[in-house]
This record gives C-alpha cells, sequence and structure tokens, in this order.
C-alpha cells in the first residue's frame, strides 16, 4: 500500500512543484525536506510538528510547558513553510533545533525517523501524513494529534478516503481533539473511540507578547485612530483600501495598518494603494521617513502580535475572500474590537464563541464593514465594551495547553 501511496504523492510532488513555481512561492529551504539536518546528541527528544505560523504559535503553548515540566528533554519542532520556520526559531531554545518536515516519500521518511530518533511524535492539528505515522509506528514511537480538528468541509473529503485513512489513524496513540463536533468526525473517520479526548483550543491559551507598541512606536500621533488589518489576501486588501479612503472624509486623523498574510505581495500592495491615490510606508522603513502616509504595511515576520497593542480597531484577513478566516485571539487577548467577514470555517468554533457573546462583528461585504468601521470609530464606549468582552472570552477558555501537557506527560520517559 505504501508503494502505492509514494506513486500517488509523487503526483501531487509535481503538481505542487509547478503550483509554487508559477505562484513564485518555491524558496532554496525546500532542499533541506529531503534531506536530513539534525544537531548531533539529541537523545530522543520530543518532535512537535507544525506547519506554519499559526500552528507553531499554538506549539509554542505547549513547548513551553513541556521544558518546565521536562527541562532536560530535547525538542525538534518541524515546520512546512519559512515563516513558520522563523516563527519556531524565534522561541526555541536549549537543546532542540528547527527543521523541514520531510516530504513524505518511504525512503526520505525512514531515514529523518531513523536519525532522529524521537520518544514522541507531536502534531499540532490534524496532519495526516501516512508514510511518517507508519514508521513513526513502526519504530514504537507514539504519535499524539494536539489541538485536532477536522472542519465539515475537511470531513467531506476525508470521508471518500475512509477506507485508506482508518488504518492510518489507528496507529496514532491519542487524539486531543478542540471541541466534541472535532471528536465524533475523527471517530467516524476511523480512530479508536477510547483514545479521543477533548481537551479545548490551545489557541486561547497563547501568551500576551512581551513587548508593547505604542503608536508613538508606529510614529502616529496618539490622538489618531489606527485600523490594523492583520493576515489580509489578494481581494481583500482593495476593499480595506477603498473602505479607508471614503471613512478618511470623516475620520481625518485615521490611519490603517495592514499586515498582509504573505509578505513578498508587498510591493503588489503598494501599486495597489498608489492606484488609488493613497500614500504608503513600509513598516521597515518608518524610521527613515517623517512624511505624511496613509498607509503602514507590515513587511517583516513576526512582529503582528505586538503590533496590536496599539490599534484601535482589529479587522482579521483571510475572512472576505474563501480563506476561511484567521484567527482572532491575538487582538482578543489584548481587549481590541475585532472585525471578520462571512467566511471563517477554520475558525467556526471560535467565531460562534465569539458572535454569541457579541465580543466580535461579522460583516457580509464592503459596505457592511463600512457601517461597522463607522459604528465603532464614532462610538469609545463600543470599542471598549466589545474589547473587554473579547479579553473576558480568552480568560474562560484558557487551560486547554495544560490539559494537553497531562495527557502526552505519560508517554514521555
Amino acid at each position: 500500500m505504501y508503494i502505492l501511496y509514494d506513486l500517488i504523492f509523487t503526483f501531487y510532488v509535481i503538481f505542487a512543484f509547478f503550483y509554487y513555481l508559477i505562484k513564485k512561492k518555491l524558496h532554496k529551504e525546500i532542499v533541506l525536506r529531503f534531506r536530513p539536518h539534525i544537531n548531533a546528541g539529541l537523545e530522543r527528544p520530543i518532535w512537535i510538528h507544525a506547519v506554519s505560523v499559526g500552528e507553531v504559535k499554538a506549539a509554542k503553548n505547549i513547548y513551553v510547558l513541556l521544558k518546565k515540566s521536562f527541562p532536560d528533554k530535547d525538542i525538534i519542532i518541524s515546520t512546512v513553510t519559512p515563516a513558520g520556520n522563523i516563527v519556531a526559531k524565534s522561541f526555541i531554545s536549549g537543546q532542540g533545533q528547527v527543521i523541514y518536515l520531510p516530504l513524505d516519500y518511504s525512503f526520505i521518511v525512514r531515514r529523518f525517523v531513523k536519525i532522529i530518533d524521537p520518544g514522541l511524535f507531536i502534531c499540532i492539528e490534524t496532519e495526516i501524513w501516512p508514510n511518517l505515522i507508519y514508521f513513526l509506528h513502526k519504530r514504537n514511537i507514539p504519535i499524539v494529534m494536539v489541538n485536532g480538528r477536522i472542519s465539515q468541509g475537511s470531513f467531506a473529503g476525508y470521508k471518500l478516503f475512509r477506507f485508506f485513512l482508518s488504518p492510518i489513524l489507528k496507529k496514532i496513540s491519542i487524539f486531543c481533539m478542540q471541541t466534541e463536533s472535532d471528536a465524533q468526525r475523527v471517530i467516524m473517520l476511523g480512530a479508536p473511540s477510547d483514545r479521543v479526548v477533548i481537551t479545548g483550543n490551545i489557541k486561547f491559551d497563547l501568551e500576551p507578547p512581551t513587548k508593547v507598541v505604542s503608536k508613538l512606536d508606529l510614529g502616529l500621533d496618539s490622538s489618531c485612530f489606527l485600523l490594523i488589518a492583520g493576515s489580509t489576501h489578494r481581494g481583500e486588501e482593495r476593499i480595506l483600501f477603498e473602505v479607508y479612503k471614503e471613512l478618511k472624509n470623516d475620520f481625518v486623523n485615521l490611519k490603517l495598518l495592514l499586515a498582509p498574510r504573505h509578505i513578498d505581495r508587498v510591493k503588489e500592495l503598494e501599486e495597489l494603494a498608489k492606484q488609488l491615490g493613497l500614500e504608503t510606508l513600509r513598516f521597515s522603513q518608518r524610521a527613515d521617513r517623517n512624511s505624511a502616509f496613509d498607509i503602514m504595511l507590515l513587511d517583516t515576520i513576526g512582529e503582528l502580535a505586538a503590533i496590536y497593542s496599539a490599534g484601535d480597531i482589529v479587522f482579521i484577513g483571510g475572512s472576505l475572500v474563501d480563506k476561511g478566516g484567521q484567527n482572532i485571539i491575538e487582538p482578543a487577548m489584548l481587549s481590541k474590537p475585532v472585525i471578520f467577514g462571512h467566511n471563517m470555517s477554520n475558525f467556526a468554533q471560535i467565531k460562534k464563541i465569539f458572535l454569541k457573546e457579541k465580543a466580535a462583528i461579522q460583516v457580509r461585504d464592503k459596505a457592511e464593514l463600512k457601517k461597522a468601521l463607522k459604528s465603532l470609530l464614532s462610538d469609545a464606549n463600543s470599542r471598549k465594551v466589545i474589547g473587554k468582552k473579547a479579553s473576558e472570552i480568552i480568560a474562560k477558555n484558557n487551560g486547554a495547553a495544560r490539559r494537553t501537557l497531562d495527557l502526552i506527560s505519560r508517554f514521555i520517559k
């Protein structure tokens, strides 16, 4: 079966290669997914896998607790994206390192597993790599799924391959799922019910940023209004730029700080803003220029969480287009009023909680976004009330990381 999977996976790799080549997203570090670069002297490390930035930030919660409880254990974190790799390197310390996940070919994975020889493998969210799971299980290495989630859309796709997924899922030692729905879905796909536990969402346990960024740090007057748009995607920026331009007629002190999900799109956004008659300034160049600007573009990685503290209102990207939204936890923990679009399928449970408590605002389109922003900009008390409710939700729902650690600990020797 795994020979057949290798053949099928080859078609995926070929397709992905040309897709990323066309999209200009191929990076030189891709070669590190073919051969292991592991520091010598690591003894049965804990291997944590997190795909990209969002998962890595969640992994940090587990990493910190593991280092406190097992200070002598080596830890390796693997990622798929360069951005995730950078974020992981920003907090991993002591014994251990950050690597790229091996491509899921049997001959590649076998070598990685043999060289790393982990004592435990922890996968953040639902990452199912058949060959990796097979060779970890073959060497009697416990496999733990942490913060597991299966959206309704993903579930529909997974069901088509249940015959293949079921034996793979049976090789996983324990499933720490976010919600009852996630737990039921993974059981229906073949996970043994006695290994499935609901632990909650560890993203609620994010640590507040270690530094606070003020408007003055951004070169802005403390009296201005700052709208922050985080993790935006193509198709949203034009809407945000146009709404911002229209709102400027009523709120002359309004500024927009926009953080694209992929910072390699900054030049593209500069051109878009120019077409609309808006002046931009890159975050990395803010100290070099004091001239007036309308929009600051965040062109560095790992700064957004701290920058949220300077904002008056936060819009969460990936939600006005079909990208499933981005995480609202970081601005919410800082008591910021949050707005997001119609598509939050990747964070459906979190969205449901926030909307139920009126701790966030959801909009369907450009018109509703403008209306919501105008209302919040005009009402300081409304901003304060929504932000306070948001931070209270965070406080009420934390603790998932600790519950998860309690389950992980029994697999650590």
